[in-house]
């Protein structure tokens, strides 16, 4: 795993919407502070802005969707999909990113009862786990977006599947980029400076 690379600053915008109230500020601002802090190493820097923003130059513009409905279910029907992106075949998104909070909860709540029973207890612990595993889940979205790549690994943030402690808990070595991913993001970087 890569977890530092120095690169050219890559700036992502990123307007995210909770609808239909999904979600407390608290846990918004817990969501942003993850996703900054885990592509901050990389160089990316995420700028959030509301509705009628806009920044003149921009790499990537994102818009995240975070929705109490469940998404629609993964090819695995094993599987529960927490978050996703469509990218078309140019690599690149002309849709917002979901994110399902329903099913992001749902997961965090099959942890075992000690877990269950300190965030019922304690509403902030609760809110600072949400924040944090919405984080995780946008994050690795937008790796999908910023790496082109509609594709998983078998290690790291861009894998498919994350137990729900590692979501929670604060140890975030396993959302770190593989070697292969800098790489990757290093390779569109020079496309881009070379003007892709």
């Amino acid at each position: 795993m890569a977890p530092l690379v120095v690169l050219a600053s890559l700036l992502v915008t990123i307007d995210l919407r909770s609808l239909d109230g999904a979600m407390s500020a608290r846990v918004m601002r817990g969501m942003q502070t993850e996703t900054d802090a885990i592509w901050r190493p990389y160089d990316v820097e995420i700028r959030w802005i509301g509705r009628g923003d806009g920044i003149a130059l921009v790499d990537v513009a994102l818009t995240a969707l975070v929705e109490r409905d469940a998404l629609a279910p993964p090819a695995s029907p094993r599987a529960v999909a927490l978050g996703a992106v469509r990218l078309h075949v140019d690599l690149q998104t002309h849709e917002p990113i979901r994110i399902s909070s329903q099913a992001v909860a749902a997961l965090l709540d099959g942890r075992p009862s000690d877990r269950r029973t300190m965030a019922l207890r304690y509403q902030g612990f609760a809110d600072i786990e949400l924040g944090r595993a919405l984080g995780r889940v946008l994050a690795h979205e937008v790796g999908h977006v910023i790496l082109g790549a509609p594709f998983h690994r078998p290690t790291g943030l861009m894998r498919a599947r994350f137990s729900a402690d590692e979501l929670a808990a604060a140890d975030r070595r396993p959302f770190v980029l593989t070697d292969v991913d800098v790489a990757r993001l290093r390779s569109r970087f020079d496309r881009q400076e070379a003007g892709w």
